[in-house]
């Protein structure tokens, strides 16, 4: 529970700037907790596709490594059974009344 709730915060926030602004946050200030071998940069990203065909929708979520050392990305799995909403309207969509 504490977890879920350190992410729903993180995703309110945009994320972290420093080890310290996420150390600093009221479930975790106070605890003394070190930070040594905490960062705030990641090789894992997490990308949702939602795409459209006139009245039909089709979502796709993807986990995504991508390698330090060359910059390679490789596919960790793919979801296509999560419906999600998206963030913002896509670019075609706009100029549609």
């Amino acid at each position: 529970e504490a977890a879920e709730t350190l992410t729903q915060d993180r995703d309110q926030r945009g994320g972290f700037a420093s080890v310290r602004e996420f150390l600093q946050m009221p479930r975790l200030a106070g605890l003394g907790l070190p930070d040594e071998g905490l960062g705030v940069q990641s090789a894992f990203f997490e990308v949702r596709i939602l795409a459209r065909y006139r009245d039909r929708f089709s979502y796709l979520t993807s986990m995504l490594h991508r390698n330090s050392q060359d910059g390679s990305m490789r596919i960790l799995y793919r979801d296509f059974s999560r419906n999600f909403r998206a963030q913002t309207a896509p670019a075609s969509e706009e100029g549609r009344g």
